[in-house]
């Protein structure tokens, strides 16, 4: 057991089944989705048709800011600025 991480991947579908687990694109199935797709992007590509539509609808009213994070590794002692 552990943890399976999938990067790259082309998010088109996003369902579940039956069971509760998450199927991506109709082939990854995953316990657990971390998304760092926009929300607003998001709500589209979410097929759950008890509340699809309902995100879909709300989605129009959310805000939100963009946000970039840039990590750097050094080999040396790091200093606050």
């Amino acid at each position: 057991m552990g943890l399976r991480l999938i990067t790259g991947v082309e998010v088109r579908s996003i369902k579940r089944d039956a069971y509760g687990k998450w199927i991506v694109n109709d082939k990854i199935e995953a316990k657990n989705i971390v998304s760092t797709i926009p929300l607003k992007e998001l709500v589209h590509i979410i097929n759950i048709p008890d509340i699809s539509h309902e995100l879909t609808r709300y989605s129009k009213f959310l805000d939100f800011n963009s946000l970039i994070v840039i990590g750097i590794a050094l080999r040396k002692a790091s200093y606050y600025i």
